[in-house]
């Protein structure tokens, strides 16, 4: 029997049946659109050869652009007299404008600090209840409710992403501050079910991944509940609750 469904609020969009003209029923409906890998422009954290984090953008919703592990900043010449050069402004970063000219003559340098990658604004996610630090991040659970493309877009604009859950512990960690089932960033895509954390094998509930949800299939993405384990849902026709993480 499919698990209890305990989400405040989750909505199921039946998407079954729904050209009525052509007398289809919902047992002919089939969705049969590729599994989502990723959120078209959203930034997503990578890892580097040198084992720091980087960020790769997602091109398309299906591939991701090269990890992005920065390098050496732009940095003006020293000042000689002759007006001052301004770094060129980030590739990619979209509110980058470049910063100003040096006022002082001398051997000031001018040093781009943003990092590749769209603009964020920390504020975006004011309205988010922080609910924890757990494994050196922290998690914050916001109003309302989305499919995974909206609740990923929420986050993101804030810095953050869904929640990863870098071990088993820091799930149910997690878990046990949540009353309902909130995205996480597990996906099945072509090779199977990824996971965008450290923990290769996450902890699923009993009879799960299923690849349905209360009788909706194509359930390629997850979910976190207060039990602290996985299960699958569609990621595009239910609205779960919203966690961060950053």
């Amino acid at each position: 029997m499919r698990r209890a469904l305990d989400i405040v609020g989750l909505i199921a969009v039946a998407l079954i049946g729904c050209d009525a003209g052509a007398g289809k029923g919902a047992a002919d409906a089939v969705d049969t659109r590729p599994p989502l890998v990723c959120i078209a422009n959203v930034s997503y954290e990578c890892a580097c050869d040198s084992g720091a984090a980087g960020r790769r953008r997602c091109i398309d919703g299906f591939t991701f652009e090269a990890c992005a592990c920065g390098g050496a900043d732009v940095v003006a010449p020293a000042d000689t007299g002759a007006p001052d050069v301004v770094d060129t402004p980030d590739t990619g970063d979209t509110g980058d404008t470049g910063e100003p000219p040096d006022t002082t003559p001398g051997s000031e340098t001018v040093t781009d600090t943003e990092t590749v990658g769209p603009d964020v604004d920390p504020s975006a996610l004011a309205d988010c209840t922080p609910k924890g630090t757990f494994g050196g991040h922290e998690y914050l659970l916001c109003p309302g409710s989305g499919w995974v493309g909206a609740a990923a877009q929420k986050c993101a604009s804030g810095g953050a992403t869904l929640v990863r859950g870098d071990s088993a512990p820091v799930l149910g960690a997690i878990a046990a501050t949540l009353t309902f089932e909130v995205w996480v960033t597990a996906q099945k895509g072509a090779a199977g079910w990824t996971w965008d954390g450290v923990d290769p094998t996450p902890s699923w509930c009993a009879g799960q991944p299923d690849g349905h949800f209360n009788g909706l299939p194509n359930a390629v993405c997850a979910l976190l509940g207060p039990s602290g384990c996985l299960g699958d849902a569609p990621c595009d026709t239910i609205a779960a609750g919203i966690m961060c993480q950053r």
